[in-house]
Order: C-alpha cells, then structure tokens, then sequence
C-alpha cells in the first residue's frame, strides 16, 4: 500500500468514483468526525445541531453529481455504518444526511456491534473505500481528523477487506428499517 496526503487521497477518490464500473462500497465506523472544526460532536449545544444538520445536508446536495452519476450509470453505491452505543450526536446528525443520500440511490446500511460476535479480524475493521473489489482507501483518521490514507490496487492487500465487507453483508439493514424498528421517524418521511 502507497500512503497518499490528504490532497492526493482525495484526488485519488473523485478518479476512482468517476471510475468504478459496478460497486462503490464505504465502510464508516468511528462514532465521530471532525466536521466542520468540531472534534467533540457531544459537546455542541442542542439548539446548535439544527444549523450543523442544515449544513451538512447542504453540503450532500452540492457535492452529490458525482455519485449521481455512477448511479445513473448502474454502479451500486452503499455505504455501511457501523454503531456503538451510545450513539454520538456526530451519529444522529449522519441519520438526516444519510437519508438524502437514500434519495440519490445510495444503499445505506447499518451494521450494530452486537451483530459481530468477535468474528472479525480488527486488523482490518477500520474506514475505507472499496471500488469494484480491485481498489482500496484506507482512510487515515487519527481522533477523527482526515489526515489522507493509504491506496491499493493489489489483491493480496485488498483480500481482507474484502473478507469484511462480505463477512458483515448479511448482518446489516437498511436505514429505513433500523429507524422504523424503533420507530424514530414516521415511515412515510424516510
């Protein structure tokens, strides 16, 4: 694996989603990112979070052509979150973004930690980015802050991500049912 900066990273991802021919899959499973210069997502006021989900869904909405684009063009893009309770607000800001992302055609799932019954290798638990099974990013995020990652488009070192990813598919679910599970949202607005 090469380690690319955060500004090759990024390059390197906008190729590789123009790129991808069949599947764009995301692994997300920190409770918090620095967004928006905020490090500590459970320390932000409530009457705040508005303004930040606003932002956020925002910011989905300006950014979204390109994966418009694979969509329209048959490439399946899903995006696994994985939870530890207790949720973060970072979590439950996501919840609102996420659902935009559903109504761009991604495929959001969530994966709870009570569902991995130690079977995975932790190794190889982490962020990452997985195009058509033959490229990979890892995603550098000390503390939650996006410092670039590393790349690979060599199978051995892809093998085991992909032993996750297919290791964890059946023991996610939709967005959509894990919130109407608990009745969080009313159905008809997800």
């Amino acid at each position: 694996m090469i380690y690319l900066d955060k500004d090759s990273w990024s390059q390197k991802c906008n190729s590789l989603i123009n790129e991808a021919k069949d599947e764009y899959y995301k692994l997300e499973i920190l409770p918090s990112y620095n967004d928006y210069g905020i490090y500590d997502w459970n320390s932000v006021r409530n009457e705040d979070m508005a303004a930040l989900i606003k932002k956020g869904q925002d910011s989905i909405y300006s950014n979204s052509a390109p994966i418009k684009k694979q969509i329209e063009n048959g490439v399946e893009v899903k995006r696994v979150r994985y939870l530890s309770f207790p949720l973060s607000k970072y979590i439950l800001r996501q919840f609102s973004i996420y659902k935009i992302y559903e109504e761009l055609g991604v495929k959001i799932e969530i994966l709870e930690d009570i569902t991995l019954d130690n079977e995975l290798d932790l190794n190889f638990f982490r962020d990452f980015l997985l195009f058509d099974n033959k490229h990979i990013l890892l995603i550098d995020n000390p503390n939650g802050c996006f410092n670039g990652g590393m790349y690979s488009d060599d199978p051995n070192e892809i093998k085991p991500f992909i032993a996750i990813k297919e290791l964890i598919s059946d023991k996610t679910v939709s967005l959509k049912n894990y919130l109407g599970n608990f009745n969080i949202f009313n159905q008809d607005t997800i």
